[in-house]
């Protein structure tokens, strides 16, 4: 089967007020994204390493009304650098790759999507998957500004989808 690959989401960012150690502690741990990803209940560790490529996780997540849980990787881990996971269920899976730098305002995140249409039906929808991704992770990314900016661990600041 053939598959296709394209790219979902292309460099959306967001500036933290915070250093880029802080930041990427803190948006690289797979078991925080329920503080600050609006689809994401939950997520668990299925292995026994520390954070980095290679670990594997699940997450418990809402998309579009459906809440599955979907098995997860990290598939790059550049510490204060880079961080990438691949996820995804239903013939639908994506890699999100963040890219931290360091700037005199605190640390920018660049994230950009590739997404595995495995479908003639979600290849189809791709326009329409490409905008919801788009408008979620734009959302996420500045879920976590907030929560990190005014102190990690406070009340979640999530939205309503």
């Amino acid at each position: 089967r053939t598959r296709i690959t394209e790219m979902l989401v292309k460099d959306i960012s967001v500036t933290v007020n915070r250093p880029v150690g802080e930041v990427f502690e803190f948006a690289a741990d797979p078991e925080k994204l329920p503080q600050w990803a609006d689809e994401i209940q939950d997520t668990w560790i299925t292995c026994q390493d520390s954070p980095g490529a290679g670990t594997t996780y699940t997450v418990k997540a809402s998309v579009m009304g459906r809440t599955e849980k979907f098995p997860s990787e990290i598939v790059a881990y550049e510490k204060d650098r880079v961080f990438a996971y691949h996820t995804g269920g239903n013939n639908f899976y994506y890699t999100s790759t963040k890219v931290f730098e360091e700037t005199p305002e605190g640390t920018r995140i660049i994230e950009t999507i590739e997404g595995d249409l495995q479908s003639f039906f979600m290849r189809l929808l791709s326009p329409l998957v490409a905008s919801y991704t788009k408008r979620s992770h734009t959302r996420n990314l500045e879920n976590l500004k907030v929560i990190l900016e005014n102190g990690a661990g406070q009340a979640s600041v999530k939205t309503a989808l």
